[in-house]
């Protein structure tokens, strides 16, 4: 599913309109916790979402990059410096 089918079911303003209704926009979107997609020439260009959606987007972010550094620090502790590596093939040749 690509970004444009996920948005598809939620509300949309275009920026002109937001110019001309902020106020009442705002008060809808902190309302009702339903974001609202901001257009311009009818594209998707932003989006506007409550505090609390902001905030699990941030800890959903975090805990994304947090996943790759521990997936990252697994990897590099599965590893073996090369001189290391020489030195074990070596004596494995030896034995």
């Amino acid at each position: 599913m690509n970004s444009q089918d996920a948005l598809r079911h939620l509300d949309t303003i275009s920026l002109l309109h937001l110019r001309n209704s902020l106020g009442d926009t705002i008060s809808r979107v902190s309302h009702t916790d339903e974001p609202m997609i901001i257009t311009k020439n009818g594209k998707p260009i932003a989006a506007l979402v409550s505090i609390d959606d902001a905030v699990l987007v941030e800890e959903a972010k975090d805990n994304y990059y947090n996943a790759l550094v521990d997936e990252a620090a697994n990897e590099e502790a599965d590893m073996m410096p090369f001189e290391d590596f020489i030195a074990d093939v070596e004596a494995d040749e030896t034995e």
